[in-house]
């Protein structure tokens, strides 16, 4: 299939449904946090019921990797609890003058809505200029404000948040989000409402892949290669950003095949197998040569290094069957025998299996 699809005159195709490539507009279309959007529904009715002026709890704190929809979600509950003409079970109409203002990137021009990064300016000026811009009074029945990296706020610019947090307003919805909740501190823990984002699965990661090509872009499964978005999802990072400018990219180079795949996204895994290789044999040299030359950036090398540590001792040791094997194209007789070498260099009071994903933890660790 590859050589058919290399071979026709590729041409870049018209995204067939934009609103897909885009930022998701609605809880359910945010991929592979299911049993997330349900708790973040449940949290909204609560704050959005006229019958609890005074809730217990308004502030909503969503935290996970980069790149797995915090900021998507903050801004679709934004657009929700300010919308115009809602619909019944709390959706967003989409056609008023906040839907439509909600639809750019950043969202500008609303009077109620308010959205910082913490990250990006100094933290206690931010922060303080978010808790004071939310304790005037609305011009709608709400006011949203959204503070992104909330950990690297400082500590002077948590107490002025926790200090309003202490004596909520009736109109005043928080949604904050972070990388690293536990920075917040206890007492700020206790007073938000707190959902976990999950990182996508292999599942996830396909399915996400999948309906941005077929949906998005418009390319009927014969225009493509499958195998193109297994290795996608495996060689890029683990989160929906970077799978979709990966995944637009290979469309813009096109064709969609393995053969584009490996030429933007070169895998290091074949030389991080002539590197363990090279370990087993005692040849330090060697290995650090082959991790040299190597293709891609440390990081992806190393997560190279974890990726086939983790597929001997899944695959070729605990015969687990996972959604794509990192080691599919390594002959079966050199894979054995790099699991029996592994195995004769294990201490006798670890198992094989506990051995390898020791292993692959600590080039996981290695920086």
């Amino acid at each position: 299939m590859s050589d058919d699809l290399s071979n026709l005159a590729w041409q870049r195709p018209t995204p067939a449904q934009p609103t897909v490539l885009e930022r998701p507009r609605r809880i359910t279309d945010v991929c592979g946090q299911e049993d997330a959007t349900r708790d973040i529904q449940a949290f909204l009715e609560d704050a959005l019921d006229p019958a609890r002026p005074k809730l217990r709890c308004r502030t909503l704190l969503l935290s996970g990797g980069a790149g797995i929809g915090k900021t998507t979600i903050a801004r679709i509950l934004g657009n929700i609890a300010l919308c115009w003409n809602p619909t019944e079970g709390h959706q967003a109409c989409g056609t008023c003058a906040i839907c439509k203002a909600f639809q750019e990137n950043p969202p500008r021009g609303i009077d109620d809505y308010f959205e910082i990064s913490a990250a990006e300016y100094s933290g206690v000026h931010a922060m303080s200029h978010l808790v004071a811009l939310m304790r005037r009074a609305p011009l709608g029945r709400f006011k949203v404000g959204f503070a992104d990296e909330a950990h690297r706020a400082s500590r002077t610019g948590k107490d002025a948040l926790l200090k309003d947090l202490e004596e909520p307003s009736p109109y005043a919805i928080y949604i904050l989000a972070t990388t690293e909740p536990d920075k917040l501190g206890a007492a700020l823990l206790s007073r938000c409402h707190h959902v976990r984002l999950r990182p996508p699965s292999m599942t996830d990661r396909l399915h996400f892949l999948r309906r941005r090509c077929e949906v998005g872009w418009g390319l009927p499964p014969e225009t493509y290669e499958p195998a193109a978005l297994e290795r996608l999802a495996v060689r890029v990072g683990a989160n929906y950003r970077e799978l979709a400018a990966a995944l637009d990219r290979c469309i813009t180079a096109g064709p969609l095949t393995t053969d584009t795949v490996d030429r933007l996204f070169p895998n290091p895994l074949a030389a991080c197998l002539c590197s363990a290789e090279a370990l087993l044999d005692n040849d330090l040299s060697g290995a650090i040569s082959a991790l040299v030359e190597a293709p891609g950036t440390p990081d992806e090398k190393r997560a190279a290094m974890q990726s086939l540590l983790l597929g001997l001792s899944l695959a070729g040791v605990r015969g687990v069957v996972t959604p794509y094997d990192p080691l599919s194209d390594v002959p079966l007789e050199r894979r054995q025998a790099l699991v029996a070498r592994f195995d004769a260099r294990r201490p006798q009071s670890v198992s094989l299996a506990t051995y390898l994903e020791d292993c692959a933890r600590f080039w996981g660790a290695s920086r």
